[in-house]
Parts: structure tokens; C-alpha cells; sequence
């Protein structure tokens, strides 16, 4: 297992990858923690080329309740509202390599607060939060990012990005974090849809 840091990238040999969000349940005054784990599965221009190409908790459900991209290699999981205990996964989204659409070049992947204005809440408020790529059939973990150390005062991170690289794929740890939450990524990576 590699221990991220910003910048890093490794050769994704594996085909079908998980990604995990996990974090402490905790509350800020009355108010819970709750992170969100998303992805943008975008084109040459960095914009997704459908709306269903956000993939995140409160997208379209296919008939067994998942968000699923409509190439069929994201699938969301779920929505967790509070945490867990800081080392397990509370979100996970799910990814088959082999299936992305062709016009994807790159899936960004990002964890953010919801709700982190009206509840005043950053990362670095968050107990034990990290986001960790595994292999979804052994589940060998393959590398991880602590999100609360490196982003106290962010609302959003985006974590990491899936770089396709002809036939193959590349993860690249982006580190990259943000003021403000999934609504300003949305307008970053889904212009054409706001």
C-alpha cells in the first residue's frame, strides 16, 4: 500500500477499482459531519459529457438504487449522513475500467462537506478522515490520502484523478484542496449543465 501525497501517480493495472471515503461520526455543535464522495468522468475539454457523467449521492437511481454512469463503470453506493468510526469506509464508489465510455479521459474524484456553510465545518474539523483506492475484488488496498492534516479550512478536496492513458490507466493524487464544496466543483467540471 502507498501512502499518498500530492502529486504522486501510479499505473493502474487492475480493471475494476473501489474508491472509499471514510471518516469519525462526530457533530459540530448539533449539527453532524457528513462527507460526500464524488466523481466527474470528463472529455478533452475537462467538462462531463452528459449530466449522468457526475456521479455522486443524490444522482439519478437505476432500478436497484444505485447511481450508475450511463456507460455503466461508476456506480455510487450510497449516501452516508454521519460517519463511522474513522476505518472503515462509509462511502465507496465503484469503478470498471474496461467500460468507460471512450470520450472519458479522465475521471476526477473528490470528497466534500455537505452543507459545510450553514454548519461551519472544514476537513480539518473532521476526525480520521481519509479516501483510499482498493482492488474491489480482493480488497487489497492499493493507496491512501488522510484528508483532515492537509486541508484544514477546505470544504472539498479533490483527491485524486483516473488519467486514461491509451489502454491503461493511470491514478494521479491531485491534493488539491477548496474553500468551498461540491457546488463550486460542479461549476468547474459541469458548466454546461448549472
Amino acid at each position: 500500500m502507498i501512502q499518498l501525497e500530492k502529486g504522486d501517480s501510479l499505473e493502474v493495472s487492475l480493471k475494476h477499482i473501489c474508491v472509499g471515503l471514510g471518516w469519525q461520526a462526530q457533530t459540530n455543535g448539533s449539527d453532524d459531519f457528513d462527507l460526500d464522495a464524488s466523481a466527474f468522468m470528463v472529455g478533452a475539454d475537462k467538462q462531463i459529457p452528459e449530466e449522468p457523467y457526475f456521479v455522486y449521492y443524490n444522482g439519478s437511481k437505476n432500478a436497484s438504487g444505485y447511481v450508475v454512469s450511463p456507460d455503466g463503470a461508476a456506480k455510487h453506493w450510497g449516501d452516508n449522513l454521519t460517519g463511522g468510526t474513522g476505518v472503515k469506509d462509509d462511502e465507496t464508489i465503484e469503478f470498471f475500467l474496461d467500460k468507460v465510455n471512450p470520450n472519458v479521459l479522465e475521471i476526477d474524484v473528490v470528497a466534500s462537506i455537505y452543507h459545510y456553510k450553514q454548519r461551519s465545518q472544514t476537513f480539518g474539523d473532521v476526525k480520521n478522515a481519509y479516501i483510499r483506492i482498493y482492488d474491489c475484488d480482493t480488497k487489497d488496498e492499493i493507496a491512501k490520502y488522510d484528508l483532515a492534516d492537509d486541508f484544514s479550512g477546505m470544504a472539498s478536496v479533490e483527491f485524486g484523478k483516473l488519467v486514461r492513458k491509451g489502454a491503461n490507466w493511470t491514478f494521479e493524487a491531485v491534493g488539491l484542496g477548496h474553500q468551498y464544496g461540491l457546488d463550486g466543483l460542479v461549476q468547474k467540471y459541469a458548466k454546461n449543465f448549472i
